[in-house]
This record gives structure tokens, sequence and C-alpha cells, in this order.
């Protein structure tokens, strides 16, 4: 498939973003192609009409327009012109080759889960069927350890006594759950990791779990409700009341992340970990 019509979805708020933003629109131009430039603030029907959406920025662009474009057929492409871009796959060193490959249908397609969260208490929502394409972290108000009791496919797993607790995506195994000694998990695999933040028990170790199940957490301390924060993808921050029990499961819709041929996930995490 070859693009006709695109939107360049790109971080406002920095000076190189901007500039790579523009120079991607230009180039675009120059093959015929019909492109608009969208600040990441921007909401509503953005996308609409496009061919593929192209990030500019740094990981958090990618991840914002995911939440966005999830469960719709506009695939996405991440250009990096942030620091680390581990969800980018071009660069923008040598990006008008890849691209000029990509717009002339040269691409593959791989679909990428995404987290559904609930939050509710006596059939109650605070959040409903909201979306991370990362992760999900549940934590205190306040700057101490919590006891956050987990059941997971209504069975009871245990009681974690930490700062916090991520439920991530495969995608998001390498951001804040990588930084929590979590596993690197491969975005093919259909799975859930749950990753304890300085859990007060060498014990307490990152769990993978099918990702066709639920798991469930509820905040407690000296065994009775508190109230917590949940933070779907450092994006969106939601307190949530004593009581209320927070749900996270995978997400019926689906990312379409667009890769040109030659992409390796290893030789990615071979350049961005740095492993020799």
């Amino acid at each position: 498939m070859a693009i006709k019509n695109a939107a360049i979805f790109y971080n406002e708020h920095k000076d190189a973003s901007i500039r790579a933003a523009r120079s991607v629109r230009a180039f675009m131009a120059k093959l015929g192609v019909k492109s608009r430039l969208v600040p990441s603030c921007e909401r509503g029907r953005w996308h609409s009409g496009a061919d593929m959406v192209a990030t500019v920025g740094g990981d958090g662009t990618v991840i914002h327009a995911a939440r966005e474009l999830a469960g719709r057929e506009i695939p996405l492409l991440g250009i990096n012109s942030g620091t680390l871009g581990f969800l980018s796959a071009v660069e923008m060193r040598g990006v008008n080759k890849i691209l000029k490959s990509v717009l002339r249908g040269d691409f593959r397609i791989q679909e990428r889960t995404l987290l559904q969260v609930e939050a509710s208490k006596d059939k109650k929502f605070r959040l409903k069927e909201a979306l991370a394409f990362n992760d999900c972290v549940v934590r205190s108000v306040e700057p101490r350890a919590i006891t956050l009791q987990v059941q997971f496919g209504g069975g009871f797993v245990r009681n974690f006594f930490c700062d916090g607790l991520i439920v991530s995506t495969p995608s998001g195994s390498t951001a804040y759950s990588l930084a929590a000694s979590g596993p690197i998990v491969h975005p093919a695999v259909q799975a859930l990791i749950l990753s304890p933040i300085c859990p007060h028990s060498l014990s307490q170790r990152p769990l993978v779990l099918p990702a066709d199940s639920r798991i469930s957490m509820t905040a407690l301390r000296a065994g009775q409700p508190i109230h917590a924060q949940v933070s779907l993808d450092g994006q969106e921050h939601h307190k949530l009341g004593p009581g209320e029990s927070i749900c996270v499961c995978r997400s019926e819709k689906k990312l379409r992340l667009m890769l040109p041929q030659g992409y390796d996930y290893f030789e990615v995490l071979s350049r961005k970990l740095k492993w020799g």
C-alpha cells in the first residue's frame, strides 16, 4: 500500500522535534505525499483521512499517539528525535532513505498490545476502559510503602508490600518495568508483566502472566483500604478512594505499528541498551 496522505504528530514542546517534523513534511511533499503537522496537544479526529501517522519526538510522543490510534486501521511509524526512542522504528539520521521506502509501501505491520484499566467500587466506576500502551502503575498517594492485594483470574496471588506495582505490556517491558528489574519481553509474546517497585522482601519478584485474564489490585495499610494513585503511561494520573479496586487486562484494541523492511528488534535492544 502506497501512502498518499499522512499526519505528522510531533512534540511541540521541543525545538528538535519541531525542526524534525518540518523536515519530514518537506520530504513527504517532494515525494507527492500530502501531510499535515499535528501538535501532540491536539484532541479529536486529527487523524481523520490519514493513510498513516508519523510521530516525531521520543517514546512519549509515540505512546500518546498510540492511545489515540488504538483499535483503528491507521498505522503508526515512530521517528525518533528524542533521546532513547525504544518505540521508534526510524532515527532522524538517515530518515529520508527509510521514509522513501515506507511511503512507497515497503513496510510490514506489527500489532502491539494495549492495556485496559478500570477502577471501581460497588459497581461504580471512576475509570472505565481507559487505555495504556506501556504500563499502568498503582502506588500510594504518600511517599511510603503500601500493601497491594493482588488477584489474577479471580484467584489470590499475594499481598505485595512495596512502593507500588507496575503492570506492563511487552512493549512497556523496556520502560519503567525494566527499571524495576522486570524482564524484557518480546512484543510478539502475549503476556502481562507484574513488577513490584522497591519491594520490602527479596522474594517478591516480577511475574510474567498470561494475557487472557485480569489482574485486580486493592491498596491497603494495616489491613484497611486506603487512597491510591493510578498512572497510565506516566501521562494520565487518577486518585482513587479507599476500597476502590483497580482491574487491568489486555485490551481488545491493538495498535498497528509500521516497521521498515530490515527492522530488527534485537539490534534495537543491543543499540539502545549498549550491549557491547
